[in-house]
């Protein structure tokens, strides 16, 4: 799949195809006007940024009457013309104005993300800004929403721009004193360089830290339901959920597979997961369902233990979970023994609002306020060529710590700034721009 056709005009649906009070048709291309003119029949020339009332018409049919908006590039989301089309919902009409267009027309039918790459390509954003504009699409939660508006305004790449920069400076001094200074570099300036490098370093290690939070905002937080057969997981599981997707019933060992639903709390999403019940299985099913249990309280963010009796804590002693554990009693209408975080009966509907509570509490000490405003949100692309930059960082103080010539020291420094690029605008790397273009939706 290649992008580079970007003299095309291309043409998309930009909502979600079935019954809607209107769709959105996005048309981009070099000059759009005469196009404009011919489809609404009209001899005068569109004004910028207007929304005006036109019918559209096909080979002298008219096709709807639409909500018509004409942008004149570079002043676009693309950077090209555009033209966007709100026409009646209804998948026919929209697929019959868009089908009208590209017969009669030289237009085509946009890629996944051409839209953005075009923009990307046209200097509107950059590639981490393109990259966000995906994830505002994905975005499940309060919080994932923030982070993703916050890099398309630049957060991320004003920082990276900023340690390219340092970069940047660093290595014209150097190359510099290399061709002018005679003399040896001297001591005050070799501290200036460690000085320089170790800012950016810190700079780096900052941002590295955003990866935990990263992969809990994009992927969830994995909360996971254990305790004995029949104790009472699944009805808890559908009470946390608000509908029924666990089956319950009296009978021990009703679940063997795990079941999943997604939840938001405090803004983020959570990954609600009820296993099977943890017994000594006799069968081998039984022991796989116990297995996948075992396997879910290792990759869990936070347990939430149920048990009946103080003999059941005894179960959660077997792993070394209890720093990310609420331990609940379940089932507060047949007993009531102490070592439980939360007591609740989900038949008297008491105490659930205390587990969310102690829930809240939990994510906040994994994820607080404080770490997620200041955090930024960086995806697996991201992060290796992160990591990457980490550690040409540190070879160039190593390197300036053994005293190496600035020849060697130099070269490190320019591949540090191509592999900072392939953040912000990778050159020549077309593998990269189609990894990451053909996961948007066609439209965007």
């Amino acid at each position: 799949m290649s992008y580079l056709n970007i003299n095309d005009s291309i043409i998309a649906q930009c909502t979600a195809r079935g019954r809607s009070s209107i769709d959105v048709i996005r048309i981009s291309g070099k000059d759009l006007v005469a196009l404009y003119q011919s489809i609404t029949q009209s001899t005068n020339k569109p004004l910028p940024n207007q929304i005006v009332k036109k019918s559209i018409y096909g080979k002298d049919v008219l096709l709807d009457v639409c909500l018509v908006a004409y942008f004149k590039g570079p002043r676009s989301f693309t950077g090209d013309d555009l033209i966007e089309i709100n026409c009646h919902g209804g998948d026919y009409l929209a697929t019959n104005i868009i089908k009208s267009i590209c017969d009669l027309y030289d237009v085509r039918m946009a890629l996944p993300g051409e839209f953005s790459f075009r923009a990307y390509y046209n200097g509107k954003v950059d590639l981490l800004q393109a990259e966000s504009i995906n994830d505002i699409v994905k975005s499940e939660t309060n919080v994932y929403a923030n982070k993703s508006l916050e890099n398309i305004e630049g957060r991320l790449s004003k920082k990276m721009l900023s340690i390219r920069k340092n970069i940047s400076t660093m290595t014209e001094i150097m190359e510099h004193e290399l061709d002018f200074n005679e003399e040896e570099i001297s001591f005050t300036q070799n501290k200036v360089f460690k000085e320089k490098i170790t800012l950016t370093i810190n700079d780096l290690y900052d941002i590295k830290n955003s990866m935990y939070s990263s992969k809990i905002i994009r992927n969830g937080l994995r909360v996971v339901l254990i305790g004995r057969p029949n104790v009472g997981k699944s009805s808890l599981f559908n009470a946390l959920v608000g509908h029924n997707r666990a089956i319950v019933s009296s009978q021990a060992g009703t679940t063997r597979d795990t079941v999943e639903a997604l939840l938001e709390i405090e803004g983020h999403k959570v990954r609600l997961i009820d296993t099977a019940g943890y017994w000594e299985g006799k069968d081998v099913i039984e022991k796989l369902g116990i297995k996948k249990t075992e396997e879910e309280i290792i990759k869990s963010d936070i347990l939430i233990f149920l048990g009946r009796s103080k003999k059941d804590l005894g179960l959660i002693k077997r792993f070394d979970v209890l720093s990310k554990t609420i331990k609940v009693l379940s089932k507060l209408d047949i007993s009531n023994p102490g070592g439980y975080d939360v007591a609740l009966s989900t038949k008297k509907d008491v105490g659930l609002d205390d587990l969310l509570t102690s829930l809240s509490t939990k994510i906040n000490n994994l994820l607080p306020k404080k770490v997620v405003d200041n955090n930024f949100l960086i995806n697996s692309r991201q992060e290796q060529i992160i990591l990457n930059l980490e550690l040409l960082a540190k070879r160039v103080l190593e390197e300036l710590d053994r005293g190496v010539s600035y020849d060697i020291v130099a070269s490190i420094l320019h591949e540090f700034i191509e592999t900072l690029n392939e953040l912000i605008h990778p050159i020549n790397k077309d593998d990269i721009l189609n990894n990451v273009f053909t996961n948007f939706c066609v439209g965007k």
